[in-house]
């Protein structure tokens, strides 16, 4: 695993059974956790970055300072914070917590680790307790979420776990986006993250070669990767700020808030074309379209400048050039299109013609509004909205409940998930919100994704 996909894997940022606790039994806590930490892990720049992402879990911040070192006392400490303890009408013991944390930031990778941190744990716990850690390391490897059954792991943290197991076990896809300017391709991976990362305005943006790649573990902070040098506990306006207007190239890995985020996705930007201003925008694009492989290509048309000759340049360019094992043509900002002269049936239609006769054959045509499906996923999903982002997000889900706008029609059908956060300044009910984001085209482009991976075995297991 390489150190992008190592750092991928932290803590989740999820409420722990631990929080209303006492500061010192947490304190006693996250020591034990770091002494099978510093025992079992190699990479010390790695241990200690999981073991922060634990203290902000269980403390809320990543400050270590006063986690101590047991010296020989370990099987003490074990001993008072895996006993059975007592209030009323329950008894409960933190000793199966503890097998899971441990696992979690120490052995996800790798199982043998594992079967030694049980077996060090059992020997400082009663015999009687043994079997059950046993059987719940198994199960835990096994993916049965039976694990955790009667043991104060949550639903959310089974979840978890299952998504990082998937992730160590996925090999990595990558989506690369190309356009023209302004077609919304930085918007288009900001909303499939769910967070605003890459910068984007009705400009040149994009400058360099920016990679995205996924983290299993729920959060909202970033790590940006450039040359040798790391920047860690990254939010998105830092990550936005780094890359505005950069010339080398860097990567970024974080949670996106989506179904492909339990695997290893990495998505391209790459900068737009046709930039009189800055010619080496595309030197740029095309050097990373020709030398570097890719398992999807996605180009971004805006819906009103389809059939544009800077278009027509780059598709006859990479249909000549570029190897890729998919293609799908999005086709952008249908929320600005005038529905009273051509449907959206038409419009797809038109295009694949036009696709047809550059030399694309059966062409994917993804319709979509990427910048309302990124809003009302973060209104549906945590993100704090400002008031000019609330006005919008409610006037996208209005627009996106007209039948003329029904995207999601076009696409596989999506599972319905719960939404998370509370969006009572909306006047839609929650069903209508989904219904919405359902029609901006965007979770339906995501499905398409994870079909496009099942029919291709060789590139993802």
């Amino acid at each position: 695993m390489n150190i992008q996909d190592g750092y991928a894997i932290c803590y989740p940022q999820i409420k722990h059974p631990l929080l209303l606790e006492k500061d010192n039994l947490k304190q006693e806590y996250i020591t034990l956790v770091k002494y099978y930490t510093d025992k079992y892990c190699v990479d010390d720049k790695l241990a200690l970055f999981r073991l922060k992402t634990f203290s902000m879990a269980l403390f809320g911040t990543t400050d270590l300072s006063n986690v101590f070192l047991p010296g020989e006392n370990v099987s003490k400490l074990s001993r008072a914070i895996t006993k059975t303890r007592f209030i009323p009408f329950r008894l409960y013991s933190y000793r199966y917590l503890l097998l899971f944390d441990c696992l979690l930031i120490i052995a996800s990778e790798d199982e043998n680790i594992g079967m030694k941190i049980c077996n060090d744990l059992k020997s400082t716990i009663n015999k009687r307790y043994h079997n059950t850690m046993d059987t719940m390391l198994s199960q835990m490897y096994k993916g049965d979420a039976a694990f955790a059954i009667n043991k104060l792991i949550t639903d959310e943290m089974v979840e978890e776990w299952n998504r990082i197991r998937s992730f160590i076990n996925s090999l990595n896809r990558i989506l690369t986006f190309t356009a023209t300017m302004s077609a919304g391709k930085s918007t288009l991976i900001n909303a499939i993250i769910g967070k605003e990362l890459s910068y984007a305005k009705m400009a040149a943006c994009t400058s360099t070669i920016i990679k995205f790649l996924t983290s299993p573990s729920r959060g909202s902070l970033c790590n940006i990767f450039y040359g040798e040098q790391m920047k860690q506990f990254q939010g998105a306006g830092d990550i936005r700020e780094f890359t505005k207007g950069r010339k080398e190239p860097c990567c970024v890995n974080t949670f996106f808030i989506s179904p492909l985020s339990s695997r290893k996705i990495t998505l391209i930007d790459t900068p737009g074309v046709n930039s009189s201003q800055n010619l080496e925008h595309r030197k740029i694009t095309r050097t990373e379209l020709t030398s570097a492989s890719t398992d999807i290509l996605v180009y971004v048309i805006p819906v009103e400048n389809y059939g544009s000759e800077g278009d027509f340049e780059h598709l006859s360019f990479i249909r000549k050039n570029v190897n890729y094992n998919s293609i799908i043509f999005v086709v952008n900002m249908m929320d600005s299109c005038d529905l009273e002269d051509d449907s959206v049936d038409e419009i797809v239609n038109n295009i694949e013609e036009h696709l047809i006769a550059i030399g694309f054959e059966k062409p994917i045509v993804c319709p979509m509004s990427a910048k309302a499906g990124m809003l009302i996923k973060q209104a549906m999903f945590g993100t704090e909205l400002s008031d000019n982002d609330k006005k919008a997000c409610s006037a996208y889900v209005g627009l996106f409940l007209n039948d003329g706008l029904k995207l999601g029609s076009l696409y596989p059908p999506v599972e319905k998930l719960s939404i998370r956060n509370d969006i009572g300044w909306l006047e839609n009910t929650p069903d209508e919100v989904w219904s919405a984001f359902i029609n901006t085209g965007i979770p339906g482009f995501e499905k398409l994704i994870l079909n496009l991976d099942k029919e291709d075995k060789e590139c993802w297991t």
